[in-house]
C-alpha cells in the first residue's frame, strides 16, 4: 500500500493528498480539468492568470481543510452550548457538531475537489454571458451525468489494473461490460445506459478482491474502496444541492430528482453487495444538517 503523495504548489507548499484523493485525480473526467482554464479569457488581458480548473480544485482541498478545521477549534471553545439549524429547528451540541465535522472531513476535501467536474471550455463565458449553454454546470441533471462518467471511469481502470479484461480474466468469473469497455477507450463518449450492470460488475470485482489476494496495481484495498465510494455518494449528492442551498427562491431545475441517479443507484447497489453496514440514514447526505459542507 503506497503512502498518501505530497503535490507542490506556489501558494500553499506541499499539499498532502491520500491515495484515495489520488485515485479520483487520475481519472479522465479530472484530468481534463488541466485543459481548462479557470479564469476563461482573462490571460488574454492579464497574462498571467492562466491556471487551469485542477489547480483550482487542488487548492480548494488546501482551503476546504483548513476551514474545516477551524469549524472544530472554533466549535470546542465551547462545546457545551446547543446549536439550531434548519426550518422548523432542530439541535444539535456543539461538541457533537464538532465530531460530525471532523468526521466529514474526507466528504468535505471531495467536495473540492470535485467542484469543478462539470465545467465546459470557457463554461461561464459561453453559459452565462453568452448563453449558448441552455443546461448549466451547476444543475443537477449535467452534474449527475459527470458524476456517472467518472465513476464508471473508476471502476473501469480499477477492473483493469486488476488484469480483467473484456474476456474472462485467470478465475474464470468476471469481465468487463461491453458497454464499459467501448466507453473507456472512449471517455469522451456516452456513459453505459444500464446502471444496474456496471453495479452488478462493481460488487463482483470488490468482492473478487476482498476473498483474493488484493492488485499489486491498487492504492486501496476493498474495504478502502468501498468507504471511498460511500463517502463519493455523500460528496456528489451534496453537490446535487448547491444551487438549492445558496438561492431563496430556487428554480425547478435546481432540485435533484427524488428518485435518485445512476451514480447514486450504482453507489447503493454496490455498498449493499458487498456488505457495506455503515451507510445509512444517519451518514448519507442531509440538507438541513449538512449544507455547511457547500460554504467552503
Amino acid at each position: 500500500m503506497s503512502k498518501p503523495k505530497r503535490l507542490r504548489t506556489i501558494l500553499y507548499g506541499d499539499q498532502r493528498v491520500s491515495n484515495e484523493e489520488l485515485d479520483l485525480l487520475n481519472t479522465p473526467a479530472l484530468q481534463r480539468l488541466y485543459e481548462l482554464h479557470q479564469l476563461g479569457l482573462t490571460d488574454r488581458v492579464f497574462i498571467d492568470a492562466s491556471h487551469s480548473r485542477l489547480h483550482h480544485v487542488i487548492g480548494v482541498l488546501e482551503q476546504a481543510e483548513r476551514i474545516a478545521n477551524a469549524i472544530i477549534r472554533n466549535l470546542n471553545t465551547d462545546p457545551g452550548r446547543v446549536i439550531e439549524y434548519g426550518r422548523p429547528p432542530s439541535a444539535i451540541s456543539a461538541r457533537d457538531l464538532a465530531r460530525h465535522v471532523s468526521q466529514s472531513r474526507p466528504i468535505i476535501r471531495l467536495i473540492g475537489l470535485l467542484h469543478d467536474l462539470t465545467h465546459a471550455p470557457y463554461g461561464h463565458t459561453v453559459e452565462d454571458e453568452i448563453n449558448l449553454v441552455v443546461c448549466k454546470h451547476d444543475e443537477p441533471k449535467r452534474q449527475a451525468d459527470a458524476f456517472y462518467r467518472l465513476l464508471c471511469q473508476y471502476l473501469g481502470w480499477l477492473a483493469r489494473d486488476a488484469g480483467v479484461s473484456e474476456g474472462r480474466d485467470a478465475l474464470g468469473e468476471l469481465l468487463i461490460p461491453q458497454e464499459l469497455t467501448v466507453f473507456l477507450d472512449e471517455p469522451d463518449g456516452p456513459p453505459p445506459v444500464d446502471w444496474s450492470v456496471i453495479a452488478s460488475f462493481g460488487v463482483k470485482l470488490l468482492g473478487r478482491q476482498r476473498t483474493h489476494p488484493n492488485c499489486i496495481f491498487w492504492r486501496l484495498d476493498a474495504n478502502r474502496i468501498a468507504v471511498l465510494l460511500a463517502n463519493l455518494h455523500v460528496s456528489m449528492t451534496a453537490l446535487l444541492h448547491l444551487e438549492l442551498l445558496h438561492k431563496n427562491s430556487p428554480k425547478a431545475k435546481h432540485i435533484p430528482d427524488e428518485a435518485g441517479f445512476p451514480f447514486q443507484k450504482v453507489i447503493e447497489r454496490i455498498l449493499e453487495g458487498y456488505g457495506y453496514k455503515s451507510f445509512g440514514v444517519e451518514t448519507r447526505f442531509q440538507p438541513r444538517r449538512d449544507a455547511f459542507m457547500l460554504d467552503h
